[in-house]
């Protein structure tokens, strides 16, 4: 069964659709959340109600509190984006055309899943740090 709720963009928001999602689907197995505040109101009532063993939560944007759940279990895994690579991409488009070289008609970025099992790994550093 798939339960589609409305977007909540900040804690508060995201809690209380949480709270409503769980009282109408009490079998819930999993929480697709789209923004770090989203997620932050999902993983507190899961934590507040003893449900993040039973109900596997995947985020989106990746920030250093919401790793350290990965970390601990307690949130199954983060879409992350490389918003450095973006960025410096980003700024390589726009010298490029302000050189006169043509855009491309799409430029993307993947994304990572970052698990527990690779948060820490070689590939995953560059969705966690940053350069210096």
């Amino acid at each position: 069964m798939v339960h589609r709720g409305t977007s909540a963009y900040n804690t508060p928001r995201s809690e209380t659709a949480t709270n409503e999602v769980l009282d109408a689907y009490p079998g819930l197995s999993a929480v697709l959340s789209f923004t770090a505040p989203s997620t932050r109101g999902v993983y507190s009532v899961l934590k507040n109600r003893s449900r993040q063993r039973t109900v596997t939560l995947v985020g989106c944007e990746q920030d250093s509190d919401l790793m350290a759940y990965i970390n601990t279990g307690e949130i199954a895994a983060i879409a992350a984006e490389n918003t450095y690579r973006m960025g410096y991409e980003a700024v390589g488009l726009i010298s490029g055309v302000w050189a006169g070289k043509p855009l491309p008609a799409r430029s993307v970025v993947p994304p990572f899943l970052l698990t527990k099992q690779n948060l820490n790994s070689a590939e995953a550093r560059g969705f966690t740090s940053f350069p210096k």
